[in-house]
């Protein structure tokens, strides 16, 4: 007659693998080894903010309509020059193209160091992201805060790049004759803006909760308990 009570490994194992459903929200987790990780909900925003926040930090980095410089004559908008962070336009009607050495300040140059920074972070940032919901159960828990470091970081440099804004490039002037200049925010300070809020919420939703905190701490200990384990065997032998 065969056994009717399976074996209670073989149940473990069965156990790791099924999904872990909320009992208040009726929500399926992430089966990791008995324990919850992130609601699949929350993995999903978490990815939806990175990739969001990356197309437009890169949008907005590399186009050249960053702000724009409308030109007035008697209070009539008669043309305007858009202006990017590489590139713009240099007189009214031109094509975007490199701006020459003087008109390069400062503020133009931070604004350029942390565009280039905010694309090599932004891009394994949201890579990671990506990656960390299918990845070994010990290394999502250890790695979630860092993660969040690493957005709100990406959150920082996204809001640097603004500093195009108060630059040489988008100055307004009056030259006495009537016609006068102002800057305004274009399409790409505007997506540059929805970067920073993108970069922030994702980094909000990669926090931590306490009981995903109590398992890391455990973890670690664990982890030191086995590594001194294995030491004193080494000795002993």
């Amino acid at each position: 007659m065969a056994d009717e009570n399976p074996n209670m490994d073989d149940m473990d194992d069965m156990d790791d693998d099924v999904p872990i459903q909320d009992e208040e929200a009726g929500e399926a987790t992430a089966p990791i080894r008995g324990k919850s990780v992130k609601p699949y909900g929350a993995a999903l925003i978490s990815v939806m903010f990175a990739a969001f926040a990356f197309i437009c930090s890169t949008a907005s980095s590399y186009s050249c309509s960053f702000v724009r410089l409308s030109i007035r004559t008697n209070g009539v908008t008669v043309g305007f020059m858009t202006r990017g962070i590489w590139g713009g336009q240099a007189r009214t009607f031109d094509t975007c193209s490199k701006y020459s050495g003087d008109m390069i300040d400062a503020l133009t140059r931070t604004s350029r160091a942390f565009s280039v920074l905010v694309t090599i972070f932004g891009a394994m940032c949201m890579l990671m992201v990506f990656m960390l919901y299918s990845a070994p159960p010990r290394l999502i828990r250890a790695s979630m805060i860092s993660m969040g470091n690493s957005c709100m970081f990406c959150c920082l440099f996204q809001g640097l790049t603004l500093c195009l804004i108060p630059s040489d490039l988008c100055k307004g002037e009056s030259t006495g004759t009537g016609t006068t200049s102002s800057c305004e925010l274009d399409i790409g300070a505007k997506l540059s803006i929805c970067a920073v809020v993108f970069w922030f919420f994702a980094g909000c939703t990669m926090a931590p909760t306490p009981d995903e905190m109590e398992m890391v701490r455990e973890e670690q200990e664990k982890f030191i308990a086995e590594v001194d384990a294995a030491k004193a065997e080494v000795d002993r032998g």
